[in-house]
């Protein structure tokens, strides 16, 4: 599948109407394309990996191996407070998946420890469902 199509897949949820229009003409999909390599859709129960994509490398076959966490915690009916946060699971065995061959996220990826926080941490949720719902965070401060 096209790197466009599959960045069109992932912020679809995420846009008005579907988003596949707007994710496609969209000159910030270009510089998605690059962070995203391929994307499981809980819908279609499918794995999409990008077009020359093989499989005859440790890194390629560790996208899969990330994909299929994905299907796996859909199958198991698992819920996340937020999308970044089913990704740390999938990382986690991906990066184990690599060390197996001497390899790792962020040596085959160009992943540090930051990036991955960034992809995997639910950072606005809660404030967005408060929000949504009319209501005000509220938090105590003890000391």
């Amino acid at each position: 599948m096209p790197s466009e199509k599959i960045v069109a897949l992932r912020y679809r949820g995420l846009l008005p109407n579907g988003g596949m229009e707007e994710a496609l003409s969209s000159r910030s999909a270009t510089s998605s394309e690059s962070d995203t390599v391929a994307i499981y859709s809980d819908s279609a129960q499918t794995i999409y990996l990008p077009q020359g994509w093989t499989g005859n490398t440790v890194a390629d076959l560790s996208i899969l191996v990330h994909e299929m966490v994905h299907h796996i915690q859909h199958l198991a009916g698992l819920k996340y407070e937020c999308p970044q946060a089913r990704e740390k699971l999938a990382y986690m065995a991906q990066d184990r998946w690599l060390n197996l061959f001497g390899g790792s996220l962020a040596q085959d990826f160009d992943l540090d420890g930051l990036s991955l926080l960034v992809k995997t941490k639910c950072f606005f949720s809660s404030s967005i469902k408060a929000a949504k719902h009319g209501r005000a965070q509220v938090r105590t401060v003890r000391r």
